[in-house]
């Protein structure tokens, strides 16, 4: 990896930093947050959270869109790094104001400074996504998505480790500008970015017409020897019927799927799709009809399961968290707040540990939805745990516990969209999962934050009150659980695709997937330059792995901005 590369990846990794360190604020800093600008409401409180995912409730579906076909790359990323600086600001200046201290005016400038901060966010995760995969190629793109997992997570445990003590030290205004200088950060961070990005793009458009060159060859050879090795049996139709053009042709598409193995998965992933009718007509552009169609190609059984798992997942994790700092100091009594801010990073510490390596194991051994499993029944006992017997173990090894959960799902779950849905449809499928999970985060906080108890309350009602919230988090991760089971089934009666182990080969193609062959419509339209109009036998293709889905995840990845 040369040094432009590694500068990018270095500002990939800085670019979310800022968004990351703020998104968690209200659970690092719970007590500031409801005194000086919730009221001292725990409903609005818990609304510093809610507006933050509001906007992310139809942004991810909507935002890489626009960016890919108005706004551009960089100046898509540089409108969503300032959003984010701008919102961050503005919920640091409602704290500052010592006039508008537990005053509604705050209240309402800070709700709408976390609104704009969630404008950017998530849109802003989409712009990082596209960097790395415009930027690395194979082995390299997996290795820098690991890393820009890991540091991301990097910037949530430094949050929980150091807000409170700036707090305690300082003052709540001045660790909330410290977060602020956390987004300028990430701002400078994608102005140095956009420049390598402009002044460098030539060596990725150097690469992509390397790889063309490469697909074309192989075209052209493949083409040249099918047609020799078929000539007698063209001579004899032409002669029988004189019309050999269609014969042509389908013995040309004969010859591609009785390539090479290595021909065959070039192929398939490198070859445009360039469909026609026998009219003439792009028929990717004739049956491409806007986003209804896309909805259709990706609210199957299997994708809506995975969508309700990632909801019911998330919010378990991602909604304790934002309430485990007053949790942990109102149920332990031997924390307080600092020690409740070290204790909330665990989970995200542990996570920038372990998803590279967890995303290796996967690699190795496959049965994605097996992981998959086992962490929501792992998340059921976390909960569980905290809830019937808190104080039976050590709150630093059920965070710990939390954190390997997490990182197992998250390495597990993601890639299986690009097993079940189309490619031309995978930025769709995306978007709508990270729709439908924000807006399950923007829901469930406003619902929690009311059950939490008010301070001073006697023991019995604070432990009563958290083991209802921490039943309501059983019961998402139970949830998730029976459609995990559910999801089992179903994807068995489709072959199992989402529970086979992985191949030791790395070229084994994709299963599911047929080899490009011509459209008999079309007899005169090269068929190496086309999907297939129906799918080979079924022993001529290999069988699906884990592994190989993988590896055309981060394919795609390369080619779809916005993911």
């Amino acid at each position: 990896m040369d040094l432009v590369r590694v500068l990018v990846l270095v500002c990939c990794c800085l670019l979310s930093l800022g968004s990351y360190y703020c998104f968690d604020l209200p659970g690092a800093l719970p007590d500031d947050f409801r005194k000086i600008l919730a009221e001292n409401d725990p409903g609005k409180q818990g609304l510093f959270y809610s507006m933050y995912s509001l906007p992310n409730t139809v942004q991810p579906f909507v935002g890489g869109i626009v960016i890919d076909k108005v706004l551009g790359l960089r100046l898509g990323a540089t409108i969503c790094c300032s959003l984010v600086a701008i919102g961050c600001a503005i919920v640091a200046f409602a704290a500052s104001v010592p006039a508008w201290s537990g005053a509604s005016t705050a209240f309402i400038v800070g709700v709408s400074g976390r609104f704009v901060f969630g404008l950017g966010g998530e849109t802003l995760a989409v712009c990082q996504n596209a960097f790395c995969a415009k930027w690395f190629r194979g082995a390299d793109l997996a290795t820098a998505f690991a890393i820009v997992l890991s540091f991301a997570r990097v910037g949530s445990a430094i949050n929980f480790a150091i807000e409170p003590k700036l707090a305690a030290q300082y003052s709540f205004s001045f660790a909330l500008w410290v977060s602020a200088g956390f987004c300028v950060i990430s701002l400078l961070s994608c102005f140095l970015l956009s420049f390598l990005d402009a002044r460098y793009e030539h060596l990725t458009v150097e690469e992509d017409e390397d790889d063309d060159d490469a697909f074309f060859d192989m075209d052209e050879r493949l083409e040249e020897s099918t047609r020799e090795e078929n000539a007698p049996r063209l001579q004899e139709a032409l002669l029988e019927n004189g019309d050999a053009g269609l014969l042509e042709e389908r013995l040309l598409g004969e010859g591609v799927r009785h390539g090479s193995e290595g021909d065959l998965d070039l192929l398939a992933n490198r070859a445009p799709v360039v469909e026609r009718t026998h009219q003439g007509v792009d028929a990717n552009k004739a049956t491409d009809g806007g986003i209804w169609f896309s909805l259709k190609q990706v609210i199957g059984l299997r994708e809506l399961l995975i969508y309700f798992i990632c909801v019911q997942f998330y919010v378990a994790v991602f909604v304790f968290i934002a309430v485990a700092s007053k949790f942990l100091t109102d149920t332990y009594d031997d924390v307080d707040a600092v020690s409740a801010g070290l204790l909330v990073s665990v989970p995200y510490t542990v996570s920038a540990i372990a998803s590279p390596l967890l995303g290796m194991t996967m690699d190795k051994v496959g049965r994605g939805l097996l992981f998959v499993g086992l962490a929501c029944l792992s998340l059921l006992g976390v909960h569980a745990t905290f809830a019937f017997i808190p104080h039976a173990v050590s709150p630093m090894g059920v965070m710990v516990w939390l954190g390997i959960t997490y990182s197992t799902c998250a390495a597990s779950l993601w890639p299986m969209i690009a097993v079940v849905v189309e490619s031309k449809f995978i930025s769709t499928s995306y978007g709508l999962m990270m729709s439908l999970q924000n807006t399950g985060l923007a829901l469930a906080p406003a619902i929690v934050m009311k059950l939490i108890p008010d301070q001073g309350s006697d023991p019995d009602t604070i432990a009563a009150s958290y083991r209802t919230i921490e039943l309501i988090f059983s019961a998402c991760a139970a949830g998730a659980l029976l459609c995990t089971v559910v999801l089992y089934f179903v994807d068995m009666r489709s072959g199992g695709e989402l529970s086979a182990p992985a191949s030791s080969s790395d070229d084994t193609p994709m299963a599911g997937r047929p080899s490009p062959r011509i459209n008999p419509l079309n007899p005169r339209a090269s068929p190496f330059l086309r999907r297939a109009s129906f799918p080979p036998p079924r022993e001529a293709v290999a069988p699906r792995t884990p592994h190989a889905v993988r590896r055309k995840y981060f394919r795609k990845l390369r080619v779809q901005a916005h993911i």
